[in-house]
């Protein structure tokens, strides 16, 4: 855990860069050394690293294996999610349809009578004198 009063300083890499480190992802060898040399200095950031090795000995029994099975969760998560997404929209197509289908059939059964209709107010109102 963090101790409280032991905050970042100036000099401290990123949050981001330190979680980097402790994976194993340094960019370079140098890069390795002047992480590793600020973290024997550094109560704050030795925390931080502290933390992160905690939290992945918490999600992963077995760090090396546990990434990967990880990762194809997390991508399996979202290719159902997605697909979830998809069936859902297809569910309310035929309430979208309904309505349009019986608008169509009031328009065809209509459109053929209205000339009768013309027909019949001209015969109901009277001509207009000019």
């Amino acid at each position: 855990m963090t101790r409280p009063g032991s905050g970042p300083t100036i000099a401290c890499p990123s949050s981001l860069h330190i979680a980097r480190w402790e994976a194993g992802f340094a960019d370079t060898d140098e890069e390795h050394q002047q992480t590793a040399a600020h973290l024997r200095g550094c109560g704050h950031c030795a925390a931080l690293v502290g933390d992160i090795s905690e939290a992945r000995s918490d999600l992963f029994q077995n760090p090396a294996t546990g990434a990967g099975i990880a990762a194809r969760q997390i991508v399996e998560t979202f290719t159902r999610r997605r697909q979830e997404r998809r069936r859902r929209w297809f569910r309310f197509l035929p309430m979208m349809a309904a309505p349009i289908l019986a608008g169509a059939v009031a328009v065809l059964l209509v459109v053929p009578h209205l000339h009768q209709w013309e027909a019949w107010e001209a015969a109901m109102i009277p001509a207009k004198a000019v």
